[in-house]
């Protein structure tokens, strides 16, 4: 499964992997978000893969290009970090940072503790609210910081600052 917590007041999304995660559908949860009305180009973005694998770099390959409208939606700079703390983690972080940046325009960081991708990210690793950003639960959804859980499937309104998306496609297999 994948899914996304907003924080308004750190002006970041992070994006959470769980269990064996679907290329396409992590792809879907990333365009739906980019065309949603929690969508802002300019906020940092965080993804949490330590719960979360693909299988092959093939997978990795292919989340890349069904991602490609999502990459072209964000300003430049971005700021983009990957969390994987272990080494299974780690190295699907590597693959897909590898294989992302050059196409997202952007450049992602890999960073196997908390209070590193959070110093990258811009915020203050001692502040409540940046520490719920990679707290055990994911984080508060509704508290006072501001995060708001999304999961796949979302139905989505009109984006907070809309970009130019377009829906990835479709690839048969």
């Amino acid at each position: 499964m994948v899914g996304y917590q907003v924080f308004d007041k750190l002006k970041l999304v992070r994006f959470t992997w769980e269990g064996r995660v679907d290329p396409e559908e992590l792809a879907q949860v990333s365009i739906e978000y980019a065309l949603g009305p929690d969508f802002d180009p300019e906020y940092r973005m965080s993804m949490d893969v330590t719960r979360g694998w693909l299988t092959s770099v093939g997978e990795v390959q292919l989340l890349i290009d069904l991602c490609r409208p999502y990459y072209r939606a964000h300003s430049a700079p971005t700021r983009s970090a990957l969390y994987a703390p272990d080494d299974r983690s780690f190295r699907i972080a590597t693959a897909y940072a590898t294989l992302a940046a050059p196409v997202a325009g952007y450049p992602i960081t890999i960073f196997r503790d908390a209070p590193s991708a959070l110093t990258h990210l811009g915020l203050n690793c001692a502040d409540w609210r940046a520490q719920e950003v990679y707290s055990a639960d994911g984080g508060t959804p509704g508290g006072s910081c501001g995060g708001r859980r999304r999961a796949a499937n979302r139905a989505s309104g009109s984006p907070k600052n809309p970009a130019p998306v377009q829906p990835a496609p479709v690839i048969l297999r």
